[in-house]
């Protein structure tokens, strides 16, 4: 992973630790699925940005962290909308808040799933491509492989 995802994952992460304190404070008795996951995604989001910063090229783990937090966040949206009961006032601000989660978690899933994918490009056509098959420590320049 590269400096933008880092920064993307350690914003996210305290993003995350901001809807979870706030979850927990609004309404602890009905957050605590949201609360307890947010926090503890958040704080895996930001040990993976600091990762990521470091120049760690592994995204298995954020992947691992962001997938059933996904799942989480659609599901307590989804019951929060439908009346999962409790005052009506503050099930509808904690699924306002999983609902939230749900699509930032998604992006941030998207962000670093395809991180380094390049689209339309081929990565190698079989054609003859002097800078593609010059091998290492070759320059664009030089002419790519000598014929012989």
């Amino acid at each position: 992973m590269n400096k933008k995802i880092s920064f993307w994952l350690l914003i996210y992460g305290v993003i995350l630790l901001a809807i979870g304190g706030w979850a927990m404070a609004r309404s602890p008795h009905l957050a605590g699925t949201i609360g307890y996951a947010s926090l503890a995604g958040g704080a895996l989001c930001l040990v993976w940005g600091i990762r990521a910063g470091q120049g760690k090229k592994t995204k298995a783990g954020a992947v691992l962290t962001l997938i059933p937090l996904g799942y989480l966040y659609v599901a307590q949206a989804i019951q929060g909308w439908l009346g999962g009961g409790g005052v009506v006032a503050e099930r509808l601000a904690l699924a306002a808040g999983a609902t939230l989660g749900a699509a930032l978690t998604l992006a941030m899933l998207l962000r670093v799933a395809y991180d380094g994918v390049l689209f339309g490009v081929a990565a190698n056509s079989g054609q003859n491509n002097s800078i593609t098959n010059a091998g290492p420590g070759a320059r664009p320049d030089s002419g790519g492989l000598k014929k012989g």
